[in-house]
């Protein structure tokens, strides 16, 4: 018999809420938690940034690539080939290339 995991008891209580007001309170705390994790990752990334570090990033043009030229408080500006990109800390991740192929964008090496 496979006992029913966290995640399962936790989507079978909200649906057995009925009660607008405890809706409204789980949101709420489900909001603030989402906030929590993603502040912890931007920390852990931006202790792992510096001016020059190469990263990437999955945005709505898909996955972009390029080197940080200045970090502030939540964001990092990222330079790629065609201009300097304003991206939220918590969206990248730093790249380690091995060798210049390992990190290439439209065909330039960034």
């Amino acid at each position: 018999m496979n006992l029913p995991s966290e995640y399962d008891k936790a989507t079978d209580h909200i649906r057995n809420v009925t009660d607008e007001k405890e809706l409204q309170q789980l949101n709420r705390y489900v909001i603030e938690r989402l906030k929590m994790v993603r502040a912890a990752r931007a920390r852990a990334v931006k202790t792992s940034l510096s001016e020059g570090s190469k990263v990437t990033w999955r945005g709505r043009s898909g996955v972009q690539h390029g080197t940080v030229v200045s970090i502030k408080r939540k964001y990092a500006h990222v330079e790629v080939g065609t201009g300097t990109w304003r991206v939220p800390m918590n969206m990248l991740t730093v790249v380690n290339p091995q060798s210049p192929s390992d990190f290439i964008h439209t065909g330039e090496i960034c």
